[in-house]
Formats: structure tokens, sequence, C-alpha cells
């Protein structure tokens, strides 16, 4: 069991980083372009894939994870993934990092390791969509308002 643990966690974060790693390289591609060097590797021109889970974002790929001891340690790290994602995210994030960061959260609950909370996930996005706009809470207003 703890052979499989490991081997389901392994995934999710080499998944993780995966994604992480084309997010840099679009990223240094566009600052090196806008800082008048070579542009780096042709890369397509992006718009955000998703605005809300209901475009077309389908159905979860993977079957429900039957072993709960997993899909508990998975659940911790994922959510130890997002918190450390949104604490790290710009307060005043541009267009692209909204739209990349949306189209995260919609791509992973649908390439997310178990089904069955994937499942749930979009349940949860439909009523609740990711807001990646400004965080002013983050910046001490505690009201939430904008």
């Amino acid at each position: 069991m703890a052979r499989m643990l490991r081997t389901v966690l392994l995934v999710g974060i080499v998944a993780t980083l995966v994604v992480l790693a084309s997010l840099a390289a679009r990223r240094a591609s566009t600052d090196a372009a806008g800082a008048g060097g070579a542009a780096g590797p042709d890369l397509p021109t992006r718009t955000a894939r998703f605005k809300r889970i209901d475009d077309g974002l389908g159905r979860p790929h993977m079957s429900a994870l039957g072993n709960a001891t997993i899909r508990a340690e998975l659940g911790r790290s994922t959510w130890t993934l997002l918190h450390t994602m949104a604490a790290r995210f710009p307060d005043e994030p541009t267009a692209e990092q909204q739209d990349d960061l949306r189209d995260f959260v919609y791509l992973l609950s649908r390439l997310y390791p178990c089904g069955q909370c994937a499942d749930e996930f979009q349940k949860i996005l439909r009523d609740h969509p990711p807001e990646v706009g400004a965080q002013p809470q983050r910046r001490g207003d505690t009201t939430g308002h904008r």
C-alpha cells in the first residue's frame, strides 16, 4: 500500500511540475520577447481555454480511487499545492496570469487522479468558479471589496 501511495503522489507531483514548467517556459518566452530579446521556442498564441467550467471542459479522465488512505493523502497534498499557489499568486495578476490559473484549476478538475473526487470538484466549480483577479485581502483589506 505504501508503494501505491508513493506512486500516486509521484504521478500527481510530476503532472503538476509539467504544467508549472510549461507555464514558466511560456512566461520566459513572453518576457524575453517583451524585452527585445529572442522569443525562444515557437509557442502558440494562447487565449484562455475556459472562462467557466461549462465551456467544454468535459468529464474527468480517471476512475474512482478506491483506497481511502491514498485518496486522503492525495487530497491533503493537493490542498497544500493549491494553498501554496494561492499564497504566491500575484496580488495584481495580469490577464495572462489570471487565464493560466483559471485553466490550471479547471484542468486539475478534469485530470485529478481520483475520478470521484474530480466529479465533486467540478460540481463545486460550477457554483463557485475560481476567483483569479486582484486579491485585496492579502494587502490588509479584509472586507472583500475589490
